[in-house]
This record gives structure tokens, sequence and C-alpha cells, in this order.
């Protein structure tokens, strides 16, 4: 059994990579003779989606031949997913990748957005996806742009265990920060937290180093529910927003703070 990484055919037209440890040049080439096998044995269009390592050798040799197979006629696309958001660059940024390729080839933060991209390229091609790698999902990550700035993004609708470990994760931030600390939030795949959950952000508001956090991507449900958490709640309203556009939320923090987002691309993290 290999114990690197998994390929299972899900259906004739779609296949689950799992990378099980950290890639080297060698593996990476390893799997992408496999899939060129598969790739010439299949009678129609395949579709890929990979859950990658955080750890990945990303070898310019193995993007220059993914991108050579990606080429073949009955490549559909692939999706990746990635906690590192320095994996997802160095693939998505690539001059090594072609335009067309990368119109059906890309890397995401999270497992929803990967199968949705997949989705958009043939639709209901990700039926066979297993419930239980869903499942596994971590609901957030949190990264740290800058010595001031924390980037938050769900990846799907949070529980209440998922709510307690960002507030548990937020703290620890906090206590060990040396200085003001901003958060930006990308919610598009949240809907709204639970009340307890908006106790716990208006407590850790008060820490001594929260200056102040922006939340784009809420629909106009999650803004009213979070406005109406807010009225009992003065500060949260003063240094706290929700909105629906990432311009929004970043002129919010860039008037607290106008050099905040100074050699950041927030788009192309986002």
């Amino acid at each position: 059994m290999n114990s690197d990484y998994q390929l299972n055919l899900l259906s004739p037209e779609f296949i689950y990579v799992r990378w099980l440890q950290r890639s080297t040049a060698d593996l990476e080439a390893r799997l992408l003779r496999e899939l060129r096998i598969r790739l010439d044995q299949t009678g129609t269009r395949l579709y890929v989606i990979t859950e990658l390592a955080a750890q990945m050798a990303m070898s310019q040799g193995s993007i220059r031949t993914f991108n050579e197979m990606a080429l073949d006629p009955f490549w559909g696309g692939s999706a990746g997913f990635v906690s590192n958001p320095l994996v997802k660059a160095i693939f998505n940024q690539s001059p090594l990748i072609s335009a067309r390729v990368r119109q059906r080839n890309q890397i995401y933060d999270s497992l929803p957005e990967a199968l949705n991209f997949l989705e958009q390229l043939q639709p209901g091609v990700t039926a066979s996806f297993p419930r239980e790698a869903q499942d596994r999902t971590p609901a957030f990550s949190l990264n740290r742009l800058s010595p001031d700035l924390l980037f938050l993004r769900w990846h799907r609708n949070p529980d209440r265990s998922a709510e307690i470990q960002l507030m548990t994760e937020l703290r620890q931030r906090l206590d060990r920060a040396s200085g003001p600390q901003y958060l930006l939030s990308d919610a598009q795949f949240a809907q709204s937290l639970s009340l307890s959950a908006y106790r716990e952000l208006s407590e850790l508001s008060q820490h001594p180093r929260w200056a102040a956090s922006a939340a784009f991507g809420c629909d106009p449900v999650t803004i009213q529910v979070t406005h109406t958490a807010y009225m009992s709640m003065p500060h949260m309203r003063e240094r706290n927003l929700v909105c629906t556009f990432l311009e929004e939320a970043m002129r919010f923090l860039q008037r607290l703070k106008p050099d905040l987002f100074v050699r950041i691309d927030m788009w192309k993290l986002v």
C-alpha cells in the first residue's frame, strides 16, 4: 500500500488524490506518471481533485510535466486544496503554467472551493466524492499577513466546536502579540455566528492588543443579525465591521491604520 499518497478512482471520469505526507520531487513525478497512465487509458474526459500536503516540493519539473499533461484533450480539469497559502501561490502564479491550462486547473484554500470549481467545469462530476472527506475539512484557517494583521478565512459554516477553537486561537495570538492586532475575515463560506460566539468576540475585543476587525463576503441576513447582536455592545460597533465587499473592509481598517495593507496584495489572497 502506498504510504505517500492515495489515488482513488471514484468514477470513470473522476479521481481523488490525497497526499499522506509532505511531497518530494521524485514522489510528485511518480504520481504524475500514474495520472498519465490513467489519462491514456480513459475514454472520457478526466477530472482530478487533490488534497495537498501542507509541505509540497512543487518542483519546476513537476509543474512543467503537469502543464504538458493538462493540455491533453482528455484532461477535463483539476482542483487542489491546501491549508498552506504558499503552496497555492507557487502553483497559481507559476510562469510554467500556461493561460489555457490555468483556466481549468486551480488550487484553493478549502475543499468546498475546489469542489465548486470542478462542478462549474462539469456539473455532477463530484457527486461520488466521499462524504467523510468533506466532513474533515477544517472550518477555518487563521494566517498572519504582517506583524499587525491577521487574516481569517472560513471554509464552511462553523459549528460550536469550530467557534470555540477560533476564539482560543485568537486569544493565543493576541496574548503573544507585541502590538495592536487587526483582523480581516473572509466570510463567504460562513453564515452568522452563534450568540455565544458574539459574546466571546465582544470579550476578546476588549483585549489590550485588539485593535479592530472587518469581515467581508457577508450576505444581508448575516449583516443584519450581526448588527443586531452588536446593538448591546457599543465597543464592538465602533471598531468592528461586517460588510459585503473586500474594498469596504479594507477601507474601514485603513482609516484606523493607513499603512496596514502596504506590500500585501489582498486580491491575490482572496
